[in-house]
């Protein structure tokens, strides 16, 4: 492993951002500053390593999955290596985060949700197109009252208001 001292200009950082594929993303705050920084760059680094190394920003299931998606995973306590022998038997997640990101703008359903339910709901049937019902649920658009997605996405955009617990319900509240 080589680790060395990087004077990393603005377009030295914009150069890395387009080829930043298999890493953590680079933050685009470099570019957007103008200015050059000095960063650490490890060469040769094991693969094992990445689950403990750069401390100064831990790495989450967000950073392999997603590199560049609203998926937050801060709280994520599964390691580099687990998640990627996870990707590596079931590659069709990667495919199904895309749909949970869609999903999660359309309805505000949460990303992580809505990959799961994509992904067991749409890996055993590869032969059916379940683009119509990605786009009802998005966009809610030709929805009939009664339509499944229709029910979702009010549920999730409008959700229950909260009681405070100072709130004092009357016997005419009961039997509203």
């Amino acid at each position: 492993m080589d680790m060395q001292l990087v004077e990393v200009s603005l377009q030295l950082a914009a150069q890395w951002l387009t080829r930043n594929t298999d890493n953590r993303p680079l933050s685009k705050g470099t570019v957007k500053a103008g200015i050059t920084v000095q960063l650490t760059v490890a060469h040769g680094v094991p693969r094992t390593a990445f689950t403990v190394m750069d401390t100064g920003r831990k790495r989450t299931g967000r950073d392999r999955t997603a590199p560049n998606s609203a998926w937050s995973g801060g709280s994520s306590v599964t390691s580099n290596d687990q998640l990627l022998d996870v990707l590596g038997k079931h590659p069709g997640i990667r495919d199904a985060l895309q749909h949970g990101i869609a999903l999660n703008r359309g309805c505000r359903i949460t990303v992580t949700a809505a990959m799961i339910g994509w992904y067991v709901t749409t890996e055993p049937r590869p032969d059916i197109d379940h683009s119509a019902w990605e786009e009802g649920v998005v966009t809610g658009a030709r929805l009939e009252p009664g339509d499944a997605r229709l029910t979702l996405r009010n549920t999730m955009l409008n959700p229950m208001p909260r009681i405070s617990s100072r709130s004092v319900l009357t016997s005419a509240d009961n039997n509203a």
